[in-house]
Parts: C-alpha cells; structure tokens; sequence
C-alpha cells in the first residue's frame, strides 16, 4: 500500500528501512541477553544523526546499507514522513530505556525493551510499522 504524506514529497527505501530495523533487532537481543549498555547510547546516536544529522554519520544505516547490497534487496521507495516519526518514537524510547537503566528500574527497562524489539521485528519481518501507523492516526485527527 502505497502512503500519501501531504507535509513532504521525499521519499526512503523501505527494504533499507527494513534491514535497519533487523540491525536494531540484533542489538535489541545483544543488550538484554549480553546485559551490554552500550547498545542502548549507540542505538540513540544512529536515531539522532538519522533524524538531525544525516544518515550518512549513523553507522548502524552503514551496516543496513551494506548488508541489503550483500543480501541483493532491491529499492523500494516509500514515503519518509512516517519513518521518520517512527524513528523520533525510537529515538524517545531508547533515550528512555538508558534513563530507566540510570535509575536502577530494571523491570521497566526490560518492558520498554521488550516493545521496541517488538516494533523493529515487525518491521524488519513483516514490513508493518507501528510508528508509520501512530502517524497516520495522528494525521486522520489533524484533519478535523
């Protein structure tokens, strides 16, 4: 289904976006089964060079990239405002994952976790994006 975003006319590969959320996914497992918390600050960095920057200062969209060429993926483009907004719901949650792990509140880090490894599995094997979703929801009510 192809998507109409009436705030801008650019446009992402969607297999990219797709191989991004299997990278995310991998290190989502790397962090609570490695108990490595420096997955989290790394996965804050590439949403925020991703959404402030560029992508091409984001080192996990250099791994995506270079691994869909390996894997042969095709391009697949598809309207960007909504990953972008489900990028700033990555960036929110993994900033929030390291301030709940700051604070010594494990359960709650591991339940945030749990939902934004649910997200990028989706995504990465479905092709279904939460964030993409919320937005367009967001945009219905923007209308009335």
């Amino acid at each position: 289904m192809i998507q109409a975003c009436p705030i801008s006319f650019k446009r992402i590969d969607a297999n990219q976006v797709r191989v991004h959320a299997a990278v995310i996914t991998a290190l989502l497992f790397v962090f609570v089964l490695g108990d490595a918390m420096w997955v989290m600050p790394l996965i804050a960095y590439d949403f925020a060079m991703r959404l402030f920057a560029s992508p091409v200062y984001s080192p996990l969209v250099w791994l995506s990239r270079e691994i869909k060429t390996c894997l042969g993926i095709g391009e697949r483009m598809t309207d960007a405002a909504p990953k972008f907004f489900a990028a700033w719901l990555g960036l929110v949650m993994a900033v929030a994952i390291i301030g709940l792990a700051a604070a010594g509140l494990t359960p709650y880090v591991y339940a945030l976790t749990a939902v934004f490894a649910l997200c990028a599995i989706l995504e990465a094997v479905f092709d279904y994006c939460i964030g993409c979703k919320i937005y367009m929801i967001l945009r219905k009510f923007q209308r009335i």
